[in-house]
């Protein structure tokens, strides 16, 4: 006779992700971007923070600043607001990463910038994307200054900006010091990223992340012990 305990374990470990709202995100690895961090800036002038070419690349060269609020109050709508202190003509595009799952109907508004994408921009010289390091799967926003109105929550990601002046100090670019690849749980410093739209719309309470871990343990026990008493 097929056993019930097993694919109930796997039905309640289900219901509990979706009771508590936690999904898996489609970054392999992810961090959440959490109090002080929801307003900040990247400086060029800081290696550690965005890599930078052309008349960019001078200190002082390009800063991006952000502010990210909640914007509705069952913390599930997220405002994102982001702006460019850049020389020689400021920024003719800018790409933000998402994730994979991420759609256009993820965004429920936007400013007055023009908005491409979801879609993985690239290295080719149909991106017109000049030394951007590898390709990035995000929203494409041009010119200047970014607001939008999101149902996804803000975790640490990539960006790339340019614009069309290439003076005698080559193209103006710049992305974050650690593009291409992704903060862990052990990551402490998240200064070689900018918050970028992720897969879950709000983040989870650390008490119900808790609470999940000791239900999904005791679910956990349960079976082992009808197992041990079959065996």
């Amino acid at each position: 006779m097929r056993e019930w305990y097993v694919p109930m374990f796997r039905l309640s470990l289900a219901g509990l992700l979706a009771l508590f709202g936690i999904c898996l995100p489609a970054r392999a690895d992810f961090v959440f971007v959490t109090g002080a961090d929801l307003v900040g800036s990247r400086t060029s002038s800081d290696p550690s923070e965005l890599e930078a070419g052309g008349a960019w690349g001078l200190p002082n060269g390009f800063t991006v600043h952000w502010i990210i609020a909640v914007a509705s109050a069952e913390g599930t709508l997220w405002s994102y607001h982001y702006w460019f202190s850049a020389p020689t003509g400021g920024v003719s595009h800018w790409v933000v990463e998402v994730s994979p799952s991420f759609r256009r109907s993820n965004i429920l508004e936007y400013g007055l910038s023009s908005l491409e994408g979801p879609r993985t921009f690239g290295t080719g010289p149909e991106n017109s994307n000049p030394n951007i390091p590898g390709s990035i799967f995000g929203a494409k926003w041009d010119p200047g200054e970014i607001w939008f109105l999101s149902d996804r929550a803000p975790i640490w990601g990539d960006f790339y900006a340019r614009n069309g002046v290439a003076g005698d100090l080559g193209r103006n670019y710049a992305f974050n010091a650690n593009f291409g690849w992704d903060p862990d749980i052990g990551t402490t410093d998240f200064s070689g990223w900018v918050p970028t739209p992720d897969t879950l719309s709000s983040v989870p309470e650390p008490a119900s992340v808790v609470l999940l871990g000791i239900t999904v343990a005791a679910l956990g026990l349960a079976y082992k012990s009808r197992l041990r008493r079959r065996s």
